[in-house]
């Protein structure tokens, strides 16, 4: 009986956990780890570049705070070589141990101890190595964010630490600090130094209106920073509300019907705190003077200074309404000029009225669906996309629904922490070049209290699969010098773009990551995409199990499967054919290479294998992940045909 050809192209459907494995659809997978699809091939995910180290708090420049002894405990005691200016809860992670290396890359909580002092609530050191020298601890990227520059239209990339500000320099390739005041004679704290207070669940929130970018942590008083001529100081802002009180800080900053609307306030001398209020300034300028005790605010041209407007006991300045719920407001977008609120458990819509007295109404969008998350928002088209603890979620103006029917459980196995603290970690970014929205989120499988884990929607397509990666938060940064060629590890023939193509040469917004080790790269550029900077990493897709004659019950002799392999210079991956239901050992391990004379070939792989069902898994074995070579090759799958012919019935195998 001649083998009857399966073709399974395009790739669309991806990872599939809804159903068992031999249930999903043949262009879907039961595992895709790194990889992802794009229009219609499968391909292992690109690495991250470096671009740049962010200062600490305490050292300026330096990303590190210096240790000098660490104890073999439970908890690990850490005794640093000047006061760290650490609080309790901060996350905290380990570089350059010397003797103790089994604590180099760990993450923890830490518990303060001392003004040089602290004990690690994550980690026991009772069995490792005893520390000799050396060893540091960095503190995670708490922001990255554009500032549009309005006299040149170039925008700057912002990082920002726990406590400080930082510009990339693009000519020095290295951020400066930049956490100085405008106007220094009447300094809040240190003459003429910003330092902000928040903690490692306290991101920052920034957008640009009125000629600077205006900033908040959701604890500290809102800054801006100027968008032309002054671009590394800081003005701060507490509006008056009232004949006395103030706002002190807020949760959220939106430019919405030419006012500024900021959402779940504190304010007053009790620092009260409004979670499901919003409140906004007059139409014109939002800036106003100083209290007489913070620095001198110098706002930008052409805006002048009014103290009055913010205040709401004036009419036609400023005003407020709070929502008739007791959710706490977590995060908001505008879609379709109109600005969405996502509370806790519930979705709302801030409705512009055009009435000068009340200019702004609540209404509720949805009452099962909110956020749990500031930092996981996007907008795409006529929708934002979030996370929610039910799942992964997509709003409009008047609906919000789950778009992650396909793996139902992900969202329920989100690390929390003990009062869902670390749910505030989640957060997201749109990747316009490659079609795919990034949700980085932390495992509750892994036991971690950053995220660990990315899960890539690609929206054209409608699915997901998942990176391995521990970013905590994303921006998008503008490159304006070309790519050389000596800073490509890669041979032509691996290239996947043009010598001409704008990936090189970037003048388009790529995606940046921080981590928490105070270091921000571009996690899929095409400067090095073989390697999370200099570090191989490893792929696995995993098929559905297939046997195309089960409705006939009977089995399957798979005989050989062509894979459809883009070439890659010294590429080779393992492809494990797996029968049955035994998921740990292969029946058939073979070796392809990718490395062929053409762009694109068939390979033919031989099987010969009688089953119920078959499974392919593609990957790299260690000793190609290891190779400086195949470990570090692109991989990309276009399509694969199995060759198959039934078999005798069915039987328990």
């Amino acid at each position: 009986m001649a083998y009857t050809p399966n073709l399974i192209a395009p790739f669309r459907s991806s990872l599939v956990k809804y159903y068992k494995p031999f249930l999903i659809g043949n262009d879907a997978f039961e595992e895709i780890e790194n990889a992802y699809t794009y229009r219609g091939v499968v391909r292992k995910r690109e690495g991250a570049d470096l671009l740049a180290f962010m200062g600490s708090h305490a050292n300026n420049l330096n990303v590190t705070v210096n240790v000098t002894a660490i104890t073999q405990a439970n908890p690990a005691a850490v005794t640093c070589a000047a006061a760290h200016s650490l609080v309790s809860g901060d996350i905290v992670t380990f570089v350059n141990v010397g003797g103790m290396t089994q604590i180099n890359g760990l993450t923890s909580v830490i518990t303060v101890t001392g003004a040089t002092t602290f004990t690690c609530t994550d980690i026991n050191s009772t069995t490792y190595t005893a520390y000799t020298a050396g060893a540091s601890v960095a503190l995670p990227v708490q922001g990255l964010k554009d500032h549009l520059i309005t006299t040149s239209l170039d925008e700057d990339l912002i990082a920002f630490s726990r406590y400080k500000a930082y510009r990339f320099n693009v000519s020095t390739e290295v951020f400066d600090l930049i956490s100085t005041y405008t106007d220094a004679t009447r300094p809040a704290a240190t003459p003429g130094v910003l330092n902000f207070t928040g903690t490692n669940l306290d991101f920052f929130w920034s957008v640009g209106y009125g000629n600077a970018m205006w900033v908040t942590n959701g604890v500290d008083p809102m800054h801006f920073l100027q968008s032309a001529p002054s671009l590394n100081t800081w003005n701060l802002q507490r509006p008056l509300v009232g004949p006395v009180d103030r706002i002190n800080t807020c949760r959220m900053i939106i430019p919405y019907k030419g006012r500024l609307v900021i959402l779940n306030t504190t304010e007053g001398a009790g620092n009260v705190r409004y979670r499901q209020r919003a409140r906004w300034s007059q139409i014109g300028t939002p800036y106003v003077p100083d209290n007489g005790t913070d620095p001198i605010v110098t706002p930008p041209t052409p805006f002048a200074l009014d103290a009055n407007a913010w205040r709401s006991d004036i009419i036609g300045r400023g005003g407020f309404i709070d929502a008739d719920t007791t959710e706490e407001i977590i995060t908001a977008t505008i879609i379709n000029d109109t600005l969405v609120v996502f509370f806790e458990r519930s979705t709302w819509r801030l409705r512009y009225t055009g009435n000068p007295i009340l200019p702004f109404l609540w209404e509720r969008v949805d009452l099962e669906y909110g956020s749990e998350s500031k930092m996981a928002i996007v907008k795409h088209d006529n929708a934002a996309y979030t996370f929610s603890r039910f799942g992964f979620v997509a709003a409009n103006t008047n609906d919000v629904a789950r778009i992650d029917e396909n793996i139902p459980d992900i969202s329920f196995g989100v690390e929390s922490g003990n009062t869902g603290e670390y749910l505030e970690t989640v957060c997201t970014i749109k990747d316009y070049e490659k079609q795919l929205i990034y949700f980085a989120y932390p495992d509750a499988d892994d036991v971690v209290t950053s995220p660990n884990k990315i899960l890539a929607y690609n929206y054209i397509d409608k699915s997901f699969s998942i990176f391995n990666q521990s970013f905590r938060t994303f921006g998008h940064y503008k490159s304006f010098t070309d790519v050389t060629w000596a800073q490509l590890t890669q041979s032509w023939a691996s290239r996947t773009v043009a010598w001409n193509a704008e990936a090189l040469g970037d003048n388009f917004p790529q995606v940046v990551a921080g981590s928490t080790t105070g270091r921000v790269f571009i996690p899929y550029g095409n400067t090095n995409p073989g390697t999370d900077n200099g570090t191989n990493f490893n792929f696995s897709i995993k098929t559905k199990r297939f046997n195309p004659y089960l409705e006939q019950g009977l089995t399957c002799r798979l005989e050989y499967v062509d894979l459809y392999v883009t070439a890659t210079n010294g590429g080779a991956i393992t492809l494990d054919l797996f029968i049955n239901n035994n998921d740990n050992t292969p029946a058939i391990s073979r070796t392809v290479s990718t490395s062929l004379p053409q762009t694109a070939r068939y390979t033919r792989v031989f099987l010969g294998e009688i089953a119920n069902f078959h499974q392919i898994r593609l990957y790299l074995s260690d000793t190609q992940l290891a190779d400086n070579t195949t470990g570090r090759a692109l991989f990309e799958l276009q399509g694969m045909t199995l060759w198959t012919r039934p078999g005798g019935h069915i039987n328990d195998l």
